[in-house]
């Protein structure tokens, strides 16, 4: 559907295409709107026709979204030709040949002017538009059709039934435009000349359509000038497309030698694909998409290189493949160069996909190296800033390229102490022991062992002896951080707090935690959110201290999703230390709720190493029941439920250890 707006004064315009149509329109308030359908030639056109009647309408913003235009002036009235000046100026603005037509009109249907002045005027000032004088409402599907073929010709608005009046206006123009070097214009202008004559028969309009392609070939207007011989001459034609193909290819070069290097790749690859569809000529194409290919890897852009091979043979695309590795390298060490690391290996990881794929092995084996020393610089300077993870993850691909590619190893034992030692200062002990694990230095594996061990050994006390602190002043630790968010609070509660120190000095966990657990809720329901987790963490720390496990999986719900990993991260120490305790005491159905629930409180939150540890303490309790009972109960129930034990033992370290062997030689020898 094409959009036409017509302008001019509003009242005239209305009244004149309510005539033309017999219909008044439809009413959308700034303007009213007509949707008709229109022949042309063998086209049907379907139109959306407005006429804007809002004087302040924005038209620097209209104009340029519509398809064409219908200017209705009326000469005679001074204010009117100020208007079209006015809209004709607009008309120069825009960024594209929009059709425009002028229809010179008055209401009582004859303008007191010259019509062939008039018409003079346009055509000579203004050869890009059209005008009709006179126009009655009856004939304007005359005009509607002149603009609706240009708009799908792409050609200026050129009125058949007068054409031959203005045969000797353009060849008048294009002699002058030829004679002042505007030969785009003059080829326009004998463009029109020759589609004039075409029209009328004469048989010389061939030569016309040879002088205008000349014209825009002098201004590389190649394609143009192709198009103007296509039936003509198409031996001709075909010259013009392969010189706008090379024409395409010189700008394609022009960009790579400036080093703009993904202009470039989209010139080539934009020239082959146009070569594809108008050059029968394979080698052309299938150099332009070499060269796209080519630029697209200087541009550091590896995947766009390998997604146009796709338009190649196979053999072609090995070949390419051949001549672009070492580039493949010099733009990963280039972007090693600029600090790109992270580009760099994926660009890496691009390659080897492609290249395993064509089987190029001798390639890939330089791509994988490369790839590895990349990883290897990467994962220094992760250990560097103190990205702890990433430089696991950066190990982990490492490992990973060498069993995939078998290459030779790095010792890599240095930059791993550095990493170990850094994990091990964060007391993450997990992540620790599994990078231990890797070193290749029996005598480093053992010194970090023994490292690793005093730093927790340390951290357990430090944290014990905070802990035992913190208990000690539990009240007054709660009465200074409420003072600090609000004064009146301890006020408030003194009476409360004192209480819970005289259970604490009692040791009679459970009501010490109860009365500061509550505390914490009444906390929470003002508003003081961080507050209030800071207390019941308190409360769970006193219920640790007190091995209060049942209350303190309870209170523990309270707790911020947010905040439960830390916690339990930071209390792992002091939590394992007193499940521990509880092996050596005489309720086994209590030990084995409390083991349970937390080891599902730790899986909860994906602390999956704090979980096997607590899996290994619950084994052993369980292992130690067995016995137990076989050295107890030696009927055949007691055998029965030991061995049920051990069923559950095999179940944990199936579940949880990774199928850790796990003996039970005292247990099978009392049995």
């Amino acid at each position: 559907m094409f959009k036409i707006l017509l302008l001019g004064e509003p009242e005239s315009v209305l009244e004149y295409v309510s005539r033309a149509f017999q219909d008044i329109g439809q009413n959308n308030g700034t303007y009213v709107e007509w949707v008709k359908e229109i022949r042309v030639l063998d086209d049907i056109c379907d139109l959306e026709i407005d006429v804007v009647t809002n004087y302040a309408a924005d038209f620097d913003e209209l104009i340029p979204m519509v398809d064409g235009v219908i200017y209705f002036n009326n000469p005679v009235k001074e204010k009117e030709s100020d208007l079209l000046e006015i809209f004709l100026g607009i008309m120069e603005s825009v960024q594209r040949n929009i059709p425009s037509i002028i229809i010179y009109y008055d209401d009582t249907g004859i303008i007191p002017r010259d019509i062939n002045t008039l018409l003079g005027n346009i055509w000579v000032n203004r050869p890009e538009l059209e005008a009709f004088v006179n126009l009655s409402p009856n004939e304007f599907n005359q005009a509607l059709q002149c603009l609706c073929l240009a708009i799908i010709t792409g050609d200026t608005p050129l009125n058949i039934e007068n054409a031959w009046m203005r045969l000797p206006i353009y060849i008048q123009l294009a002699n002058l435009y030829y004679d002042q070097g505007e030969y785009l214009s003059a080829a326009q202008s004998l463009k029109k000349v020759a589609s004039i004559n075409e029209l009328y028969q004469n048989e010389e309009y061939y030569v016309f359509f040879e002088q205008a392609a000349y014209n825009y070939s002098k201004k590389n207007q190649y394609l143009e000038a192709s198009k103007l011989l296509e039936d003509i001459d198409p031996k001709r034609s075909k010259k013009f497309k392969r010189l706008y193909y090379e024409s395409m290819m010189k700008n394609a070069h022009k960009a790579f030698n400036r080093k703009k290097f993904e202009s470039a790749a989209q010139q080539y690859e934009r020239t082959a694909h146009w070569a594809s569809i108008e050059l029968n000529e394979r080698e052309l194409i299938e150099e332009s998409f070499k060269l796209a290919a080519n630029s697209w890897v200087s541009a550091c852009k590896n995947h766009n290189a390998f997604r146009i091979l796709e338009n190649l043979s196979h053999h072609l695309v090995k070949k390419i493949l051949n001549n672009l590795s070492n580039k493949i390298l010099n733009s990963a060490d280039y972007l090693v160069e600029s600090e790109n690391l992270d580009t760099a290996k994926e660009q890496l990881y691009y390659s080897i996909n492609i290249y395993q794929k064509e089987g190029l092995f001798k390639e890939l084996k330089k791509f994988t190296e490369k790839l590895k020393d990349v990883l290897v610089k990467l994962f220094e300077i992760k250990i560097e800033y103190n990205n702890l993870y990433e430089a696991k993850n950066v190990y982990d691909e490492i490992q990973n390229l060498y069993d995939a590619y078998m290459l030779e190893k790095i010792n890599l034992d240095p930059k791993l102490e550095k990493l170990i030692k850094s994990f091990l200062e964060e007391l993450n002990f997990g992540m620790a022991t599994i990078l231990i694990n890797e070193l290749n230095s029996l005598k480093l594996k053992q010194e970090l062992t023994e490292y690793s061990q005093k730093v927790e050994e340390n951290a357990r006390a430090s944290r014990k002896e905070a802990h035992k602190e913190l208990v000690s002043k539990g009240l007054q630790l709660v009465k200074e951080f409420v003072e600090e968010e609000k004064k009146i609070i301890v006020d408030l509660n003194k009476e409360k707090f004192e209480k819970a120190d005289e259970f604490l000095q009692k040791e009679e966990y459970g009501k010490a935690a109860q009365i500061i657990r509550n505390q914490s809720i009444f906390l929470k329901e003002i508003g003081k959110d961080d507050i209030s987790n800071e207390l019941l963490m308190k409360s769970l720390e006193i219920l640790i201290d007190g091995r209060e496990f049942d209350k303190f999986f309870k209170y523990y719900l309270d707790l911020d999703k947010e905040i439960r990993k830390r916690f339990l991260l930071t209390m792992y120490p002091i939590f394992l230390q007193k499940l521990k305790s509880l092996i050596e005491e005489p309720n086994f159905q209590k030990k084995e709720k409390i083991f349970e629930l937390s080891n599902k409180k730790y899986r909860e939150e994906m602390l999956y190493e704090e979980s096997k540890e607590i899996s290994r303490h619950f084994i052993e309790m369980i292992k130690n029941e067995a016995l137990r009972l076989v050295q107890t109960d030696d009927s055949i129930k007691g055998i029965e439920s030991a061995l049920n034990l051990i069923k559950k033992i095999n179940h944990i370290s199936s579940s949880y250890l990774d199928k850790e062997k796990v003996t039970f030689d005292k247990i099978y020898a009392k049995i």
